[in-house]
């Protein structure tokens, strides 16, 4: 079982339900979760990720990979191309060349 994660341009109740429903009538899909603010959709259960892309895609919403990390994994998180003012608040952008862990 695994996790996707993904940003998906809504604007409504009916974007979402319409996302939803597409995605839920996938096989292998435990649960949708979806956070119109955000713009993300996090889906649980037995699926791929780029099927559950091609999916929203057929619905005709804008989607991407989520793009983010949370702003404290982040070594530097005003860096050039890591700062990103569309970002949900308490995110920034994903550089894997920038996360920073220590031990």
């Amino acid at each position: 079982m695994q996790t996707v994660e993904i940003k998906v341009k809504m604007e409504c109740d009916g974007c979402e339900s319409k996302v939803k429903n597409a995605i839920s009538s996938m096989k292998g899909v435990k649960s949708v979760e979806i956070n119109i603010k955000e713009s993300r959709v996090i889906v649980t259960g037995y699926v791929e990720q780029i099927k559950v892309l091609k999916k929203v895609q057929n619905t005709g919403k804008k989607e991407e990979i989520w793009p983010y990390v949370k702003y404290n994994l982040e070594s530097y998180p005003y860096a050039p191309g890591i700062y990103d003012k569309k970002a949900p608040s308490g995110y920034v952008k994903k550089d894997p060349q920038a996360l920073c862990f220590f031990s």
